[in-house]
């Protein structure tokens, strides 16, 4: 998808003003931290590769079904 679409703009960012306090985390900021924990990094680039992608669901699936 390329940088100038309007929906990867709010994917990578968060339109608007900012509220008071602490910023909310997004989806995004959930799906690092649960793909840090698998020893999974730079995921976004990953996911550009179908096939690496699919291995990299199919680990997430076994540690879900693992729970």
């Amino acid at each position: 998808m390329s940088a100038d679409r309007d929906i990867k703009k709010i994917f990578l960012r968060k339109l608007g003003r900012r509220t008071a306090g602490r910023p909310e985390l997004r989806w995004s900021h959930y799906t690092e931290n649960n793909l840090k924990s698998m020893s999974i990094y730079r995921w976004m680039k990953k996911a550009e590769d179908r096939p690496v992608l699919a291995v990299i669901l199919k680990e997430a699936l076994v540690e879900l079904q693992g729970l």
